[in-house]
């Protein structure tokens, strides 16, 4: 629209507005058309009733939430009474207090009480009274900052390590030695009390050392997940940190050699695609094979150019598709590790940092800050458990080990777990503490302990409070790897001794890869299994003694960011509220995994820490909308705001924040403007907390202990208009049904028609058990034929097991490509999702037909008498789209969740396929189409008839796609009938469902443009003079005047106008241009509304007066323009305080950020369409 207001005479200057005369009456029979009639605001709607009034007033559980950071835990008590009064007026309905430290390094926010020390808890209490009195909830965060500790944490129940120490002896011989207690981090010894750091040992285990596995080994997973073709690889030798030791030769790798595989990464599935010989050169060296589809890539080093060396080191590997990106690099543009994922390694000099297995894919490509380097010793390759002596007993308490050496070369390692001395991340300065051992359930009882009783003698039972929620924060936790239960608690689950496989935890091959690897997976499967028990299901528990719910972020993120030691999906499914996190520059993305697992396990709500991001003070809501969109699109319905820091009075403004924003509180500059912004993620929030998710694919993403639901993206396989869900093995095996021959996980849900086996041919026996079940009932199934577990519980049996089930429903021996039923159901193999679901004859949900290059996303939900779907356009440009969708007997309406219009769509029409219908978009605009039974708009009457076909010279304008504004569309008049929008003048042609036609002759519209001047009045104390006069709009940036140049904050514009209609009857719009960043809108006294996201434009018919009027526009920016000034020019003054010394990330200081243009910017135009006549 903005487009067309740019000129001001001839037809493109906007769309005309033309009522149809009589085009109804003569087919309904009921409704009347009458002109010079106003349109009413608001439309008849025939949607359920529970929708339309949760979507004009969203209720409290679809309102946006936000963190409430209290900054090194310093609480300004009346200031924060007043914020939970400020935060519920602008629509919020839940605070989570989160206390954590300001990383402030001029020392400029005080030291606040400890968290849940006396003073704080009566602090805490306080607000959660006051909340009450609010009708606002109150969440906790169960640490100061995050990871789940305090200074309650003794080491008894602190994090847990392994760690080793290994010697090399030869016999035979008689061994009398200490054998030198592994040495714990330097961390562990550093108790914030003082206290000694606990250490126990495991075991003493002396293997074979004749056969060592000198090939390093790298096992990694494409990026993003799925199918990438892959052409060539860049290696990078680097030099060594002591070339005086090493000589010129370094410790270069010489040869290496390549393997890709296009399904798992089990051993067996890995081929050969390249050998190479590297140069002794520190110079990237390219090697060039047969272009081959992968989703995983192994590499292995063969030989080094310095034989006298025995530790490797190598610069970077990276892996190149055919259109040039690295599709294994852990590094992403914007410079976050959150690409490729590191799966599997033999060997490592340090466990994290410099020479670190993660350093051979993160972006630096030599040199010692970004290198591997081998451990010290090579792993040993041990033909079976049963060459692994036990010399345990053989250990006495001072640690001096007695054994009589076999004849050959033996070595000996001594295993212990002890603290990791893992600290709180950031916690206020007197919070400081140990983080918890997850895997026990004694520590988890421990630290709520200290929680929770403190809050009940100061508050009383908790269910009778505002306090309704817990929360626990993201794993980030590395090298916490043990527990004291583990190796009973490995017996008791995976059914074998744990103890002669330990060498593999520091990188020994036992027997061979596959069975090495087994091994893996089966203690990530036991340590994932005691954190969702002992800590997220255990939490879960504690919170419902007490009437509380308990809200975490038990996913991730994972890999490759956090080596997080969890089934996501199980663990989500562990507690009452699922939440992800978004990033606004994207690096991080956990929203489609946190909706799977609310899917799967039956939860209403997936909640999202939204809008994390460096960029402090950069973003108003229309740079925040599509990041919304998009996580909307992915599942996300509930929205709590990364962060809002408390500002206690003496802070100033912006004031004191939590060094990752996005910034949402009483302090940032358009605040007074953000109630439309809260109201359009609530009604969005609102319709997709309804019914359920509409899935036709489930993807079951196998067992392989760790696992990870990556963002949405479109399989090649599956192709568009078809959205999916993922499930976990746990719930497959304890939640999934058949239903009408489609999978269930809750009996009330619809369900999904195919469940896809994971690539390769791994299933446990259990999982082949349950997938046998569901086929014979009816169930769907896609995949290869398994033929054997991923464990080695019960092996070599649990293989037979799942071969012989396989064999019964696949055939003994399955062509590469076929289809084959079981009992009631069926499997496919070798045949795309699309042409299965094509062969059951289920088509897309949605099929949208766009102009090239076009990017639309959409979520779809189903509640019992409507369909409800959230289109989103990712462009920023205007497209008119051409929808199918596959409900047939239903009644669409277009709802708006920036305005809450809801408007019949008039112009649809029924086919075969579905209910095909045009939907215009703008620039990264978002609409709900709902549709509903007919049988509501049938009972007022015989029905509609809608528009079938717009035509101009015999060509179809309206059902057809368009890239731009809709050259023509059909919108409701506000008496429910159709009104027609066009570009151009000229005779229109339309076509009813009836089969009556009409033609309508439209004439060309008046395009006033509101000139000025402009009044523009600042608020005082902010640099800028207390009035200026713009001739015309500028952006506040351009002005010559530093006050109102680094102007941040809200300001004022007046004018007049004079306005003349030139017909009646006749329609009115009001186009603001662009307005950076938010704009309230009042003509003739009259406040018509919030615009803050294109296109700004408001009608103002029943407004507008002939003669004289007097606009009005309250104009919000962002704070980053002040604070630049403040830094780049403080001649003039200093007006803004923060301990944010740098506007993005930690990378540009405020006198480097750049401004953002700012103010109204127009043009202004006032529109008006007169309405047209019938042609005879």
């Amino acid at each position: 629209m903005r487009r067309c207001m740019d000129r001001f005479s001839g037809v493109e200057l906007s769309r005309l507005w033309i009522h149809l005369l009589c085009a109804l009456a003569g087919v309904c029979g009921l409704m009347q058309f009458g002109l010079g009639k106003e349109p009413p605001t608001v439309q008849k709607s025939f949607a359920p009733r529970e929708l339309v009034q949760g979507f004009s007033n969203p209720p409290s559980c679809a309102r946006p939430a936000a963190y409430w950071c209290w900054m090194n835990g310093y609480v300004d008590e009346p200031q924060a009474l007043w914020e939970i009064q400020e935060f519920r007026r602008k629509g919020l309905t839940c605070l989570y207090v989160f206390d954590i430290g300001a990383r402030d390094g001029d020392v400029k926010v005080p030291a606040g009480p400890a968290f849940m020390g006396p003073q704080w808890v009566k602090t805490f209490a306080n607000v959660v009274r006051e909340a009450a009195k609010c009708d606002m909830e109150i969440g906790l965060i169960t640490s100061s900052s995050w990871n789940a500790g305090g200074p309650w944490v003794t080491p008894e129940y602190g994090a847990m390590g392994l760690f080793t120490t290994q010697l090399t002896f030869e016999g035979p011989a008689d061994f009398t030695a200490t054998l030198p207690q592994p040495e714990l981090p330097a961390a562990a010894s550093k108790h914030p009390a003082g206290l000694p750091p606990i250490y126990r040992d495991i075991a003493v285990l002396a293997v074979p050392a004749e056969n060592v596995y000198d090939r390093p080994t790298f096992v990694f997973q494409l990026a993003p997940p799925g199918r990438h073709v892959v052409d060539h690889v860049i290696l990078c030798n680097t030099e060594s940190e002591d070339p005086q030791v090493t000589g010129p030769l370094h410790r270069f790798v010489k040869e290496f050699a390549v393997y890709l595989s296009d399904t798992n990464d089990a051993p067996d599935a890995f081929r050969l695609v390249l050998k190479g010989e590297l140069q002794p050169t520190v110079e990237p060296q390219r090697f060039d094979f047969p272009a081959t589809p992968a989703r995983f890539v192994k590499l292995e080093l063969l030989s080094r150019h310095n034989p006298a060396q025995t530790r490797w080191e190598l610069g970077e590997f990276e892996l190149y598709s055919k259109e040039g990106k690295n599709v294994v690099s852990r590094m992403v543009e914007n410079g976050s590790r959150t690409g490729a994922a590191l799966i599997r390694f033999t060997t490592q000099w340090r466990s994290s940092g410099p020479y670190s297995a993660d350093c051979i894919h993160d972006g630096v490509r030599n040199g010692p800050k970004g290198s591997w380097a081998s451990a010290d010793q090579p792993p040993l390759l041990i033909a079976d458990p049963g060459q692994v002596v036990d010399l345990t007993a053989h250990l006495d308490d001072q640690g001096s080990l007695h054994w009589k050496v076999p004849p050959g070369k033996w070595r000996i390692i001594r295993f212990g777990y002890g603290n990791t001395g893992q600290s709180l991340v950031l916690p206020s300065p007197n919070s400081a503490g140990w983080v918890i051992d997850h895997f026990n359930p004694a520590a988890t009882d421990w630290h709520f302990k200290h929680i929770l009783e403190p809050l009940i003698e100061e508050l009383g039972p908790l269910n009778r409070t505002a306090l309704k929620q817990l929360y626990v924060c993201s794993y980030e936790l590395r090298g916490a790897t043990w527990t004291p239960a583990l190796p009973e608690e490995f017996a008791r689950r995976r059914g074998y001794d744990l103890k002669p496989f330990l060498p593999v935890l520091v990188g020994c091959i036992m027997k061979d890869e596959t069975t090495t690897r087994r091994f893996i997976r089966d203690y990530e499967t036991t340590l994932s299994d005691l954190i969702v028990d002992g800590f997220y299901g255990r939490a879960t528990e504690i919170c419902h003694q007490h009437g509380l719910k308990l809200c975490a972020e038990a996913g991730g993120p994972g890999l490759p960011l956090h080596p997080v030691p969890v089934d996501a999906l199980k663990a989500q499914g562990a507690i009452d509220i699922p939440r992800g996190e978004f990033w606004v520059d994207e690096h991080i993305w956990v929203v489609k995994e946190t909706a799977c697992a609310a899917q799967i396990y039956g939860k209403p709500i997936v909640d999202m820490e939204a809008f994390t991001s460096w960029r402090h003070w950069q973003d108003g809501p229309a740079e925040l909308k599509p990041i919304a969109d998009r996580a909307f699109c992915e599942g996300a319905n509930h929205f709590t705001f990364h962060t809002a820091a408390h500002r206690p009075k003496e802070a100033g403004l912006p004031g004191w924040v939590y060094s990752a924003g996005t910034h949402f509180s009483p302090s940032i500059a358009w605040w007074p403007l953000a109630d439309a912004f809260v109201d359009y993620i609530a009604r969005c929030s609102f319709l997709l907390q309804q019914g359920e998710p509409v899935t036709d694919v489930c993807y079951y993403y196998g067992d392989r202990g760790f696992n990870f639901v990556m963002e949405k993206s479109i399989d090649p396989e599956l192709g568009p208009g078809y959205d999916y869900t993922v499930t976990s093995s746990e719930a497959l095996l304890t939640r999934a049904a058949v239903k009408n021959g489609r999978i269930v996980f809750a009996p009330d849900q619809e369900g999904v028609a195919l469940l896809v086996l994971p690539p390769g041919s791994e299933l446990t026996p259990e999982v082949a058990e349950k997938l046998e079940s569901l086929i014979r009932e009816g169930a769907i199934v896609v995949g290869t034929k398994p033929q054997h577990s991923p464990s080695l519980t019960g092996f070599p049996s649990c293989d037979e097991k799942v071969k012989a089930i396989g064999d019964r429903i696949w055939g003994e021996n399955p062509p590469p490509k076929g289809e084959r039923s079981y009992g009631k159901g069926k499997v496919f193999w070798g045949q795309s999702l699309r042409e299965v679901l094509q062969r059951l004859e289920i088509p897309p949900a949605v099929v949208c037909d766009a102009a090239t290059d076009a990017s639309v996303d959409f979520v779809h939900r189903r509640t019992a008498s409507a369909e409800i779907y959230f289109f989103w356009n990712r462009l920023p440009r205007w497209e008119h789209l051409l929808v199918r969708l596959r409900a047939k007997e239903k009644l669409p309406e277009i709802w708006n969740p920036v305005s809450g219009q809801m408007t019949p769509a008039l112009a649809y029409r029924k086919t075969q396929q579905g209910l095909e219908m045009p939907l215009d978009l703008p620039p990264r605009g978002s609409l709900f189409v709902v549709l509903s039974d007919t049988t509501a708009a049938q009972s007022a009457g015989p029905g509609l008839d809608p528009v079938v076909s717009v035509t101009r010279d015999g060509r179809e304008l309206v059902f057809a796609p368009a890239s731009g504004e809709a050259p023509v569309s059909v919108q409701p008049n506000g008496q429910g009938l159709p009104l027609l929008s066009a570009a151009e003048s000229g005779t229109y042609k339309l076509r009813f469902q009836s089969g009556r036609e009409l033609a309508i002759s439209v004439e060309a519209p008046q395009v006033l443009q509101v000139p000025g001047p402009w009044q523009v009045e600042f608020p005082p104390g902010w640099g800028a003079p207390e009035r200026i006069t713009l001739e015309r709009l500028i952006s506040w940036t351009d002005h010559p005047n530093p006050g109102v140049k680094y102007f941040s904050g809200v300001a004022t514009y007046r004018t007049t106008f004079r306005y003349e209609p030139v017909s009646e009857p006749r329609r009115v719009v009001l186009n603001l241009g662009e307005i950076r960043f938010v704009g309230e809108i009042a003509l003739n006294g009259k406040v018509l509304g919030i615009l803050w996201t294109p296109p700004y434009e408001l009608d103002v018919t029943g407004v507008i007066k002939e003669g004289e009027n007097e606009l009005v526009v309250r104009v919000a920016n962002v704070w980053s323009n002040r604070l630049t000034g403040d830094a780049r020019e403080p001649q003039f003054g200093t007006f803004t305080r923060t301990n944010i010394r740098n506007a993005l990330a930690w990378r540009v200081p405020w006198k480097d950020a750049p401004l953002h243009p700012s103010g109204l910017l127009g043009p202004v135009t006032v529109k008006t369409v007169k309405l047209p006549t019938q042609t005879p």
